[in-house]
This record gives C-alpha cells, structure tokens and sequence, in this order.
C-alpha cells in the first residue's frame, strides 16, 4: 500500500474499487464514469486510472449556440491542464476570487496549468504561440466530446416542479436547480416499475418532456420544461 499518490482520482471511482475489490462484475448496461483504484492502492508504479476527469456544477444553459457546453460540466482536467467552461463566483465583485475571471459559462473555457499554477490564479492564453496549451485545449474538448456522449440529460430530481427558476440562464419555466431538501434523496426507489423507459428514482416524469423534444435538445433537456411542464 503507498501512501500518497499523484494520480487523478474521485469519489465516483469508489464503486468501481469496491465492485472490484469484492470480486463483483459492474455493471455492463451503461457506461461508469469511475474507474477501479485498486492497482494504485497496491502499488505506486501502476498506471493512473483516469487521463481526464469531469466536473459538475454550473446550471444548465439555454443559449447552447453562445455557450456550446450546456450539460452542467463545469470543468474538465486532462493532465496538467484544466479548463473552467463554467466559474463560480468565490469573491467580491461576482468573479472568481484569485482570478477575477467573471463569474458564469465561458466560451472559449478559461484554461489553467496546475503543474505551475496549482491555485488556479493565471489563466492561460490558447493560441498558435503556445502549442503545448492548444494541445491541452483539444483533448479536453475532445474528452467533454466523449463523455457527453454517454450521458442521458434529465431534469434534477431534486426540486419541486411548481419553484420558480433560480437560474436566469436557463430555459425553463420551473427550476431544475435542486434545492428542495424535501427531494434530496431518492422518494420513489421502485420507480421502474411506474415508468419503466424513466431513470430509476424518477418521481417527476412529466418534467422530462416528450421523447420528440429530448430527441431534438439532447444536450439541453431544460429546453423541453418551458413548453411541456
């Protein structure tokens, strides 16, 4: 066992490590974002699990054609590089307190070398004159590309249908933010059985729109709340 390691890791590869260490086959009707850790754990020479990994914060966007990233990725690190589609605002003056990048999606991302900026302080010009970020600029697209592509965008289940949007940015009528503490865990665990072609846990099907207007907002589902709701 090592102590300490390097490697890119997160909570969501805690259920590949135990599938694996309990010698339990995942699951092979849809595609698990985390990765097994057991080879780190064992040894510090082994290979790292993830090359990038995904993050999710930002509010789903309405104006996809501005802001091209509308699934709630916030960020996607590949290597050294991380690029913020979407900065939270940790400061006064509603930027990003170390940065002073504003606050909200952006388009190109604001990108970052952690191997010499681990604070996130000095955004990185993506051009022609540096290479090595454009580089990272294409696989990090590329790897949000991927990993869009396996994902099936519904409405959070976490908020009350009749709340009132939060998120000026978004297209719907009704919040999909997810601050209703009532629905913060799953309310219907047999929900499979009620709406068999719905996610488990599924306690708002009406929300999700008509399979035509998923169809046509595959990366926006918010887009189909403003009309169907």
């Amino acid at each position: 066992m090592i102590g300490t390691t390097d490697s890119l890791a997160a909570t969501y590869d805690i259920y590949a490590t135990v599938l694996a260490l309990t010698g339990v086959s995942p699951p092979t009707d849809r595609v698990l974002d985390g990765k097994d850790l057991t080879p780190l754990l064992q040894s510090e020479s082994a290979p790292a699990a993830h090359r990038c990994l995904i993050h999710y914060w930002s509010p789903q966007i309405a104006n996809s054609d501005t802001y091209g990233n509308t699934s709630g990725v916030a960020a996607v690190r590949c290597g050294s590089y991380k690029a913020h589609y979407y900065v939270r605002n940790t400061g006064a003056g509603g930027n990003h307190e170390k940065t002073k990048v504003s606050q909200g999606p952006h388009s190109p991302p604001v990108l970052f070398n952690l191997d010499t900026d681990i604070s996130e302080s000095n955004p990185i010009a993506v051009s022609s004159s540096n290479p090595a970020a454009a580089a990272a600029m294409r696989e990090i697209d590329a790897a949000l590309a991927a990993h869009l592509e396996t994902v099936d965008m519904v409405p959070n289940q976490m908020i009350a249908a009749n709340n009132p949007c939060k998120h000026s940015g978004t297209a719907a009528t009704t919040c999909v933010g997810g601050n209703d503490l009532n629905q913060a865990v799953c309310k219907d665990p047999n929900s499979k059985a009620k709406y068999p072609t719905f996610a488990n846990c599924t306690s708002n099907p009406e929300n999700f729109g008509t399979a035509d207007c998923r169809a046509a907002n595959p990366k926006c589902i918010a887009k189909c709340l403003s009309t169907e709701v």
